[in-house]
């Protein structure tokens, strides 16, 4: 088997999520801390060629991981085919096979050393186009890639190859055109069939020379990831987060003996079946992680997991906050905090810096207008991390409260005093009127005012109205009746 195949890494990773060589990263820690790529995967990709085609899923899944990108005009062309020198480039990107961009040296005679596929093709030689393909040979970078030549680089590289997983001769009774398949590709070939990575065409033809197309380099992809999380046998044992929020984490676990574990295409060391390694992500966002896991006979299951990098951010919370009010000035109190440093952050409401006590906690009177009042806290650390919060109160003011004196229902004066006492929560010179007369009562709310009356029945109005133009009103009826 090739030795290229002792660096497989996850294959469904994009180029900008590869991983370079381990790091030094801090002298406490006791082993290196990889670093986990720069960018965060991008999950939003939609391409207006898609649509409804056969292969839309496996093409989505497999452009969020990075096997194969769309263009930059929103397409992705799922009929073109896909050349030889591109093929080589993606099985040594996906699989983090070693290349030398340096020293370039060509094995073919149609490549020139400069050409820019030749690292790639170096890498992958004797995986593809096989082994059969020697040196001093033409490589024809420009020639589409075959569906068998496809199948069989992808069994090769997975290390499904092997007389035990493979039946050739069912090749025969599965295709009409089993003949037409190269003798170097028949055991990988059918390997691939017999794992279902490939299927056949219509009227049971494989097609071996047809130009393979990326809808169907995603699907077989697709198919392959599949295959690899369905395979049986001693289940690892991993321990990954799913959500950090410091760029340092850490993932363990356990494999069965002899299995080597590939993170994101660098190697871990595995000890007595048991491994553990720190890394570092640079960018907030999501991060595929993709764990492979080779047995000693070569076969590799992958572990997906998502991971998502979300700085910690300054956290306010409000001791009882209220959505509506009735007074017009209340105070709003609350803490802050922020676990990344020990110092306290800033915070302003409503632009206006607010003091914070040495616990984080703090409290501002404040005015309300009538009606929906915004608050928009804003929480500023020192490392210039922003965390904000908008609150809205609705402030309904309401009318002044009214207590009349009792007043008779008849009487044989022709005076009577009408007095009582006004209260207003927002207003402490709520004004009253009498009978359309104003009275401005105290300092404590008492008012009182004498009335003429006329014989027979007399209406009073009493009315109390305050700054927001609330407004009470009490009527009272009296009857004026003549003296004996």
């Amino acid at each position: 088997m090739s030795i290229h195949l002792k660096k497989i890494a996850s294959w469904i990773l994009a180029v900008h999520l590869f991983i370079p060589a381990s790091v030094s990263y801090a002298e406490e820690h006791a082993e290196p801390i990889l670093e986990l790529g720069t960018t965060p995967i991008v999950t939003n990709a939609v391409f207006r060629d898609v649509g409804n085609h056969w292969a839309a899923n496996a093409i989505y899944n497999m452009t969020q991981y990075g096997i194969i990108n769309g263009y930059d005009d929103s397409t992705f062309k799922p009929g073109n085919s896909m050349t030889r020198e591109e093929f080589a480039a993606l099985l040594a990107r996906s699989f983090s096979l070693e290349w030398n961009t340096g020293n370039r040296v060509s094995s073919y005679t149609d490549i020139q050393p400069d050409r820019w596929s030749v690292p790639y093709i170096e890498a992958v030689r004797g995986i593809y186009p096989g082994p059969a393909l020697g040196e001093d040979t033409e490589y024809k970078p420009t020639t589409p890639v075959t569906r068998e030549e496809f199948a069989a680089a992808l069994v090769r590289i997975l290390g499904y190859t092997g007389p035990e997983r493979t039946d050739p001769a069912a090749l025969d009774s599965t295709f009409r055109d089993a003949g037409q398949i190269a003798e170097e590709y028949r055991d990988a070939v059918a390997a691939a069939v017999e794992l279902k990575l490939v299927q056949g065409q219509a009227n049971r033809m494989f097609a071996p020379k047809a130009s393979i197309t990326r809808a169907e380099v995603a699907s077989i992809m697709y198919r392959a990831v599949l295959l690899s999380e369905e395979s049986t046998g001693q289940i690892p044992q991993i321990n990954l987060p799913t959500q950090i929020k410091t760029d340092v984490f850490e993932v363990n676990g356990t494999v069965g003996e002899g299995a080597e574990v590939i993170l994101n295409g660098q190697k871990l060391q595995v000890e007595n079946g048991a491994f553990q390694a720190q890394l570092r992500v640079f960018n907030e966002g999501a991060y595929e992680i993709v764990i492979a896991i080779r047995s000693p006979s070569a076969n590799v299951h992958f572990i997906r997991r998502k991971l998502v990098y979300e700085r910690a951010v300054p956290q306010i919370s409000l001791y009882s906050p209220v959505e509506t009010a009735t007074k017009n000035k209340i105070n709003l109190a609350g803490k802050v905090s922020y676990e990344e440093t020990n110092t306290l952050p800033d915070l302003y409401v409503n632009d206006e810096k607010v003091n914070v006590l040495r616990g984080g906690d703090f409290n501002k009177d404040v005015s309300l207008e009538e009606g929906v009042n915004k608050f928009r806290y804003k929480v500023v650390a020192s490392d210039g991390r922003i965390a904000e919060l908008t609150k809205e109160i609705l402030f309904t003011p309401p009318a002044p409260v009214l207590n009349l004196n009792s007043i008779p229902a008849s009487t044989k004066s022709k005076t009577i005093t009408v007095s009582g006492t006004v209260k207003d929560v927002n207003d402490e010179n709520a004004i009253v009127y009498v009978d359309g007369q104003m009275v401005e009562p105290d300092v404590l709310g008492v008012f009182s005012k004498q009335l003429n009356l006329q014989e027979g029945k007399n209406t009073i109005v009493i009315t109390a109205q305050n700054i927001y133009a609330k407004v009470s009103t009490v009527v009272k009826t009296i009857e004026v009746t003549e003296g004996k």
